[in-house]
């Protein structure tokens, strides 16, 4: 194979010809693709999503330590927390599918997915304070308190999750203008990022700001409260462009042509609202099932997802770092591990921070979602491997971890993205194979396995090798430390753990045959039907 072949097979002409668009018209190459009918995202509703997402960053840098809380301050032993984990996994099980599936059956209008979003923002963010509130409780309090709010905010959550998929859908009927949303969002996180160090800071230096670990995550989460619901509640005022029941509205059309009714203004308008929606056609159960069967993407991530719920976490990073980072002196004052978390937290982010807001384009300059998932997972490997043989217990440890997080983060950030761009474009895929928007069913089912994972099973088995190492928590406040064997196995556990899940999904996603072509073939198709359907609508 000669080197112009070798150098054509790994840069095709269309990544050529972006490689080109960039470097002549770079304005433009940052704006993104050209879109003139209408269905363009403006720069005020992707300034609504970053700034949203900006206030929820901040309410998160505190409610988001709540595992920190239960281990080191309520010190609850790590097998009790698993019984947590199971007893949320089981009732998980039941909900997530039972909520998704009754979405997409009756396939509600904007305006309600809408109120559903408002009320989960105000409901589900005071359950995440309520489950951290102390009150003298023993670890069995605190585990049942856990149970209950988690078995709660999960429905809630089941309903907001479709309702937001469901909604951003409907911004564009062009993937590459959704995920617009996603990448705004993420660069809001990216700018609240210094404010959200501001737990670490106090908890790194806590000899001299006099602040107890739990005075500083759960105040810090109540003042924020407020903060956190308007940023989710923001979300909800979303502009939809695309009717999703355009089909409903064509029978319901014909059928009040048939009794001389011209409804042609009750039926297009800016907003849906259930008024002007036509009567909801209910889906079989069996019918709601049976779409999954078309999404390719969403069944080889469940399988890749059940693979990997054997792989155990290592707890939360803030622990770890805690007891296996040096100490140093800065300032005449000790800053223990919390202080190099920050440092290493702020450092990792710098190159994600600037190359944040071009996700898309990268994404599409490595010839698009699938391919860039792929190479996330391999990189992914090395990156871990990597990070093993450094350590964090020396300096240049930590600076190496520094530098191989920098690169996966940029890496983590355009998978982020490419992962949006391949629900969007199954969702269509789908709706073009079916006629049926499958985001309730396949949301949930991937809610149920993400959280069965990462929060429950994942968690059980995590559990498990904590208490073989023989953690218990509270060693900085008694003045000890942690048992040798958590010392000499927790990192290995931290960094090894996430080679074999990259592994499992690498292989997974090697089987799936997808490229931006059938994207854009799937998006014209539906406009075409969809304008079809509407225009059934306007001549009745």
């Amino acid at each position: 194979m000669g080197l112009r072949q070798k150098f054509e097979e790994r840069f095709p002409p269309e990544l050529r010809e972006e490689l080109k668009k960039s470097i002549r018209h770079p304005v433009s190459w940052v704006k993104g693709v050209e879109i003139k009918d209408g269905n363009r995202i403006a720069p005020y509703e992707l300034l609504v999503f970053s700034v949203a997402n900006f206030l929820s960053s901040l309410s998160g840098a505190y409610a988001g330590k709540q595992d920190f809380l239960f281990r080191e301050v309520y010190r609850v032993p790590p097998n009790l927390m698993s019984v947590g984990g199971i007893a949320t996994s089981l009732y998980d099980a039941f909900n997530d599918p039972f909520v998704g599936t009754w979405m997409d059956r009756w396939r509600l209008p904007a305006q309600k997915l809408k109120w559903i979003m408002r009320i989960a923002a105000v409901t589900g963010h005071t359950l995440d304070l309520i489950r951290m509130v102390d009150g003298g409780l023993g670890p069995w309090g605190h585990i049942l308190l856990l149970i209950f709010c988690n078995c709660l905010k999960d429905t809630i959550n089941t309903f907001d999750s479709v309702a937001i998929y469901k909604l951003r859908s409907s911004i564009s009927p062009y993937t590459q203008e959704r995920v617009r949303v996603s990448i705004w969002e993420s660069v809001g996180g990216q700018m609240a990022y210094p404010l959200t160090t501001i737990p670490l800071i106090l908890m790194g230096w806590k000899d001299t700001f006099g602040f107890s670990d739990y005075q500083i995550i759960f105040i810090g989460a109540l003042i924020f409260l407020p903060v956190n619901i308007i940023a989710s509640a923001m979300k909800s005022f979303i502009k939809v462009r695309v009717d999703f029941n355009a089909k409903l509205r064509a029978e319901e059309a014909a059928r009040q042509k048939d009794s001389q009714e011209d409804l042609s203004e009750d039926f297009i308008s800016e907003d849906f609202t259930e008024e002007n929606a036509g009567a909801p056609e209910k889906l079989s159960v069996r019918e709601t099932l049976g779409v999954v069967k078309y999404n390719k993407y969403f069944k080889v991530n469940m399988i890749c997802g059940l693979l990997a719920v054997l792989t155990p976490t290592a707890g939360d990073s803030l622990v770890q770092w805690r007891y296996l980072a040096p100490k140093a002196t800065v300032f005449g004052q000790t800053m223990s591990g919390e202080g190099w978390l920050l440092l290493k937290d702020t450092l990792s982010g710098v190159l994600n921070t600037i190359l944040n807001p071009f996700g898309r384009q990268i994404v599409n300059l490595f010839g698009g979602p699938l391919k860039m998932q792929k190479i996330k997972s391999a990189v992914d490997v090395v990156g871990h491997l990597i990070k093993f043989a450094a350590g964090i217990r020396t300096v240049p440890g930590i600076f190496i971890n520094i530098l191989v997080d920098n690169v996966l983060m940029v890496i983590g950030g355009a998978d982020g993205v490419a992962g949006n761009m391949l629900n969007y474009e199954f969702y269509d895929y789908v709706e073009l194979q079916t006629g049926i928007r499958s985001e309730g069913i396949t949301t949930s089912v991937q809610g149920l396995i993400n959280k069965t994972v990462t929060n429950n099973i994942g968690t059980v088995t995590g559990n498990a090798a904590l208490d073989w190492m023989g953690y218990r928590g509270g060693y900085l406040e008694e003045g000890s430390k942690p048992p040798e064997r958590y010392m000499k196995y927790v990192w290995p556990l931290a960094t090894l753990a996430p080679v074999i899940d990259n592994l499992i999904y690498l292989i997974g996603r090697s089987t799936i045959k997808w490229t931006p072509e059938d994207r854009e073939y799937t998006e014209s198709a539906l406009k075409e039907r969809r304008d079809m359907l509407l225009a059934e609508v306007q001549d009745s």
